[in-house]
């Protein structure tokens, strides 16, 4: 964005000019250097339920599964950088019968969303220790997408 600044015809500008233009080119880099801050610095982010990408993932999600015309009702979801941590009730498509709690790590591998890792659902399994061996295993996914504890 250019902004102008009136030279008078005699050469010089008057005191409270320069500050007034100083001001606003100030405050106009500070929204620049802000937003620019905030397109690197992104974090995990859950995506509206309308989404494409929440679509996908679910998608994904629903085609690892034993019943793949299940309905999967995201309890949570975080994305960041290709990778997704989803934990979703998993339901018959009347809604009549609902399965057990489904968590998984999924990646993006070009259009689509895949499952690569999923914690034990056994019973004895600790969901911490399972975690923290995906969490090793996958290094690569961002720490903030999975559970925290």
């Amino acid at each position: 964005m250019a902004m102008r600044v009136r030279i008078p015809s005699s050469g010089r500008m008057d005191p409270g000019s320069l500050v007034r233009g100083l001001i606003v080119a100030v405050a106009l880099g500070g929204t620049v250097l802000t937003m620019a801050a905030r397109a690197d610095a992104t974090g995990p982010y859950t995506p509206d339920a309308a989404s494409t990408v929440r679509r996908a993932i679910v998608d994904g999600l629903r085609a690892a599964g034993e019943r793949p015309e299940r309905r999967v009702v995201v309890a949570e979801m975080r994305v960041q950088d290709g990778w997704a941590w989803v934990v979703a009730d998993p339901q018959s498509r009347d809604g009549r019968e609902r399965f057990e709690r489904e968590s998984a790590l999924m990646q993006r591998v070009g259009a689509q969303w895949r499952v690569v890792a999923q914690p034990c659902g056994d019973a004895g399994c600790e969901t911490a220790r399972e975690i923290r061996r995906i969490r090793k295993e996958f290094s690569e996914a961002p720490a903030a997408i999975f559970p925290r504890g």
